[in-house]
C-alpha cells in the first residue's frame, strides 16, 4: 500500500526469501533477502517482526538501502532452516544454512631433536670405536636411538647408547664418522664429522740377530720391530750344547736395535737367542770356536 510518501510491505504471497552464503563458519555475518517485492517498494525497519533459526529467535539489523537483513551464525553445527517473521504475520522461509564450528587450529609441528655433538673416534685393527654427547635439545620426544655413518664407505651403526664400534673397514684408508638422533619426530640432523682415523693391522713383534766372535769376546748384535725405546730383551746362551742359560737384560735403543758381548772362551762353541715381551723369540746364531 502507499500512504503519502512512505511506502511498507504487508507479506504478499509473492514475495519470497534467499540466504546468502548457504554455509559458513560460525561467527560469519549470514544475509536473508526478500525478493518479489513490488516495483520502487523497500524494505524498512518494521518490514520484518522476527527471524528464527530454528525454534529460536535470532538478533538481526537491517541493510540500509537493501531489502536484506543479516544475522550472525551462532555456536554449533548442522543444517537449520531460517525463516523471516514480517510484519503482518506471515512467515517466509529464506532456506536452509549450513553451518560449522570453526576448526581447532592444528597441532604445532613435531620438533626434531638437535644434533649430536663431540664426536671423537679411534682406530684399531680394520676397525674404529666412535663415541659422542646426546644432543643439547630432544625435541619434542625422547631420543630412542643413534645412527652413526662412516665415510667414505657409508658404514653404518645403529645403538641406542652414545658409542658403537665399526669393524671390517680397510686398513690405511682415513675415516671420518658423523651421528644423527632417532626421535618420535624423525631423524636429527648429523653432527660435524669426527676427527679422522686410519685403521691399521698391528705391529707384529719380531727380533732378529747376528753373531760374531773377536778373540775371547763373542758378541751379538739386534735388531727389532714392535720394541720401542727402552724395551727389554734377555739373551739366553749354551756352551757347547750345553742347556741354555738366560743372561742380563738387554734395553733396545732408539731405532729398535741393540747389542750385547761377553767374554767367552776361544775354545768354546756358542749358541744364542734372545727372547721378549708376550714370547717374541729371535732365531739362533752359532759362534763357533777359535
Amino acid at each position: 500500500t502507499t500512504n503519502g510518501d512512505v511506502k511498507s510491505v504487508v507479506a504478499a504471497a509473492e514475495v519470497s526469501g534467499g540466504v546468502s552464503p548457504t554455509n559458513a563458519l560460525v561467527g560469519a555475518a549470514v544475509t536473508l533477502s526478500l525478493t518479489g517485492l513490488p516495483a520502487g517498494i523497500v524494505m524498512d525497519d518494521s518490514t520484518v517482526e522476527s527471524v528464527w533459526w530454528g525454534d529460536d529467535t535470532m538478533a538481526f539489523s537491517r541493510v540500509a538501502n537493501t531489502n536484506t537483513v543479516s544475522v550472525n551464525v551462532p555456536a554449533g553445527s548442522g543444517s537449520v532452516p531460517l525463516v523471516l517473521s514480517l510484519n503482518g504475520g506471515n512467515a517466509l522461509s529464506a532456506g536452509t544454512f549450513t553451518y560449522a564450528s570453526i576448526p581447532p587450529p592444528p597441532p604445532p609441528a613435531p620438533i626434531p631433536a638437535s644434533a649430536p655433538l663431540n664426536v671423537e673416534a679411534s682406530a684399531g685393527d680394520a676397525s674404529a670405536s666412535v663415541s659422542w654427547v646426546a644432543p643439547a635439545s630432544p625435541g619434542s620426544f625422547p631420543v630412542t636411538s643413534y645412527q652413526a655413518s662412516a665415510s667414505p664407505g657409508g658404514q653404518t651403526c645403529l645403538t641406542t647408547t652414545t658409542s658403537c664400534t665399526f669393524t671390517g673397514l680397510t686398513n690405511g684408508t682415513a675415516y671420518i664418522f658423523t651421528v644423527r638422533a632417532l626421535t618420535g619426530a624423525g631423524w636429527s640432523a648429523s653432527s660435524a664429522p669426527s676427527n679422522a682415523v686410519t685403521p691399521e693391522a698391528p705391529v707384529r713383534a719380531s727380533i732378529t740377530i747376528t753373531g760374531a766372535r773377536s778373540g775371547g769376546v763373542i758378541s751379538v748384535s739386534g735388531t727389532t720391530t714392535g720394541f720401542g725405546m727402552g724395551g727389554i730383551v734377555s739373551p739366553w746362551t749354551s756352551k757347547n750344547g750345553a742347556a741354555y742359560i738366560s743372561g742380563r737384560d738387554v734395553l733396545v735403543s732408539m731405532g729398535g736395535t741393540f747389542d750385547w758381548s761377553r767374554q767367552a772362551s776361544a775354545r768354546s762353541a756358542w749358541r744364542v737367542y734372545f727372547t721378549g715381551s708376550e714370547g717374541v723369540r729371535s732365531n739362533t746364531v752359532a759362534i763357533a770356536r777359535r
